[in-house]
C-alpha cells in the first residue's frame, strides 16, 4: 500500500493509562439503527430501523446509513458515531418538531438509577444551531401520535443544557445525565419537548440551504448505574482536548491530542467519498500525543479526520491547499 502520509509521532508526557471498563446491559434496542427491515435510495425511511418508531404524525425523522442502498443523505456529510447507520431530525422548524422512539428491552424499575444518552451532531445542510434536544422516559406514547400540534411538551429526564448551543457539524456531542425513574417506563422518545420561549435558536450559517435546527443521532443508550450521582454528566471533570493546526495546512499540520482519561487508537484520512486514504493505527497506550501530518500525494480539497480513542470516535475536518 502506497504511503499517503508520512507519520511522525512524538510522545509527550505520558503516564500509562490502564482502563478498566465494566460493561451493563443497554436497553435499548437497536441503539445504533444498524438493523434494517427494508432499505431504499429514499432517505425517509424511518419505519426500516426496527422496532424504532415515529412517535408523532407531524414527524419524519430519517434514516442514513454508509451503505449506497439505504439511507442517501441530502443534507452533508457526516459519518456514523459507530457502525454504519445513524438518524436525523428537526429539533426546530418554527412551531414544528420531529420525534421518534423505542421500546426498551426492559421496564424501568422504581427508586432505581439509570444512566442515559446518546451522541447528536448537526447537519451541515442548515442555517440554524438549538439548544434543546433530549429523551423523555414514558409508560405508554398511545396519545402522542395524534397530537394535532406536532409538539410534545414535557421535562425530559436527559436533556442538553439550557443555552449550550449545539453546532458543531463535524463531531459527536455526548448528552447524557443519570434520573431516578419513577417505575414503569417502557418506551423512550428523542426530540425538543421545550415551546418556543423557552427554546434557543441561532442562525449559525447563513450560507446553507435549508432552514431549521436539523441534528443527526447515534447510539443511543440506558443502563442502570447504582453508583451514579444524579447531577448531569454533560460536563464530566474528565476532558480531551484535540487540535488541528494548521487548519487549511499546506505541507504538513499537528494533531494534538490530550486527554485525562482516554488513549488515542486510530486516525483515518477519508476524502469526500467516504474512502479511507490512510489508517494510522497508534502503538502504545499514550493519553497524550502530538502526530505530525507531512503532506505527500493528497490533492488539493476537503477532508476528514476520523479520530477514535478507546471511548470515543471524533471528526474533525482537514482543508489541504
Amino acid at each position: 500500500m502506497k504511503n499517503i502520509l508520512l507519520i511522525t509521532l512524538l510522545f509527550l508526557t505520558s503516564p500509562f493509562w490502564r482502563v478498566s471498563n465494566v460493561l451493563a446491559q443497554n436497553l435499548v434496542p437497536n441503539p445504533s439503527f444498524e438493523d434494517t427491515l427494508n432499505c431504499a435510495q429514499h432517505f425517509g425511511l424511518t419505519e426500516a430501523a426496527f422496532p424504532w418508531f415515529t412517535a408523532t404524525y407531524k414527524s419524519s425523522p430519517d434514516y442514513f446509513s454508509a451503505n449506497n442502498n439505504c439511507g442517501y443523505n441530502p443534507f452533508g456529510f457526516q459519518l456514523p458515531h459507530s457502525g454504519v447507520a445513524y438518524m436525523g431530525g428537526y429539533a426546530w422548524l418554527g412551531k414544528s418538531r420531529e420525534y421518534y422512539g423505542v421500546r426498551l428491552d426492559s421496564t424501568l424499575q422504581s427508586n432505581i438509577k439509570y444512566k442515559a444518552g446518546f451522541y447528536v451532531s448537526r447537519a451541515e445542510g442548515f442555517r440554524h444551531a438549538t439548544d434543546r434536544i433530549g429523551i423523555y422516559f414514558c409508560a405508554d406514547t398511545a396519545g402522542f401520535y395524534g397530537n394535532p400540534a406536532g409538539q410534545l411538551y414535557f421535562i425530559p429526564q436527559v436533556e442538553n443544557a439550557s443555552g449550550n448551543i449545539l453546532s458543531d457539524t463535524a463531531n459527536w456531542t455526548l448528552i447524557t445525565q443519570t434520573f431516578l425513574a419513577v417505575g414503569g417506563e417502557q418506551f423512550l422518545v428523542i426530540g425538543n419537548f421545550r415551546d418556543s420561549a423557552n427554546t434557543t435558536v441561532l442562525i449559525v450559517d447563513s450560507n446553507a440551504h435549508y432552514n431549521g435546527a436539523y441534528y443527526y443521532v447515534d447510539d443511543v443508550f440506558v443502563y442502570r448505574c447504582d453508583t451514579c450521582s444524579l447531577t448531569s454528566l454533560n460536563n464530566p471533570s474528565s476532558k480531551t482536548t484535540i487540535s488541528v493546526s494548521p487548519n487549511p495546512m499546506n505541507k504538513s499540520t499537528v494533531l494534538n491530542f490530550i486527554s485525562t482519561h482516554e488513549f488515542l487508537k486510530t486516525i483515518n484520512v477519508i476524502d469526500l467519498n467516504g474512502n479511507i486514504k490512510e489508517k494510522i493505527i497508534i502503538p502504545n497506550i499514550e493519553i497524550n500525543y502530538r502526530v505530525e501530518l507531512k503532506r505527500k500525494s493528497l490533492s488539493q480539497g476537503i477532508y476528514f479526520l476520523k479520530i477514535e480513542s478507546n471511548i470515543n470516535t471524533y471528526n474533525y475536518k482537514l482543508i489541504i491547499i
